[in-house]
């Protein structure tokens, strides 16, 4: 895999070569209190539809998120739409500003 030209703030842009073929993106930075419907509504707002893609936000033991998901598209181009959508994002309704990392669910 190339691991050389990834950006440290933001993760793998999105027309890296590193995202053809994958369909699971992993979303790191997530704050802590951050609901799933909060990065829904941000993809969803970029054109994607819901029944191409699912979101699991592993919750800890206080039911707050542990600042990852993964989002499973039903294609290789809809999870490259939705890294476009979410590159250099944070979520805005929260108080942090701190970009999400985006990178491929590596097996």
């Amino acid at each position: 895999m190339l691991h050389d030209d990834v950006d440290n703030d933001y993760g793998y842009h999105p027309s890296h070569p590193i995202w053809f073929g994958f369909m699971v993106i992993m979303l790191r930075n997530l704050p802590c209190r951050c609901k799933a419907y909060e990065v829904e509504n941000i993809v969803a707002a970029g054109g994607v539809a819901s029944d191409e893609w699912t979101m699991v936000m592993p919750a800890g033991s206080y039911g707050r998120n542990r600042g990852y998901a993964f989002i499973t598209a039903t294609d290789p181009a809809t999870a490259i739409k939705i890294v476009r959508v979410l590159w250099q994002c944070s979520i805005p309704t929260r108080v942090s500003r701190r970009p999400l990392y985006l990178q491929p669910k590596f097996q």
